[in-house]
């Protein structure tokens, strides 16, 4: 198999790697502040807005590591600057598990779209 033909696919599996490994950390480690991100994770699943959101990201930005360098430069934003978070009004759990659902919808979709394309 070609490198090249691998290349596509590498931010999205980064992404899906970054969301898998953190619910690992979380999950072993026992930390009380991932556990709250993934209760967020789980109540913006239901968000049907942002799922629709980041599918459509996934779908429609052809480089995905414009969509994985930007929200990873959002979460560090977050995480290191503490007021971040009070601008926009709501909690770094909540941003933090917002980038989490995008990444991984959106990472989901791009796949589907190097896919359908390879395909063809």
């Amino acid at each position: 198999m070609n490198p090249n033909t691998l290349k596509p696919y590498l931010p999205n599996a980064l992404a899906i790697l970054i969301v898998i490994a953190y619910y690992l950390a979380g999950k072993y480690l026992e930390l009380a502040s991932t556990a709250a991100i993934f209760r967020e994770v789980d109540l913006l699943t239901g968000d049907i807005i942002l799922v629709i959101l980041a599918i459509t990201i996934g779908l429609f930005i052809p480089q995905y590591w414009v969509v994985f360098l930007t929200s990873s430069g959002i979460l560090m934003a977050t995480w290191i600057t503490p007021d971040f978070a009070a601008l926009f009004n709501v909690t770094d759990a909540f941003i933090t598990a917002a980038i989490l659902v995008i990444l991984g919808f959106s990472s989901i979709a791009n796949f589907s779209r190097h896919y359908r394309s390879a395909k063809n």
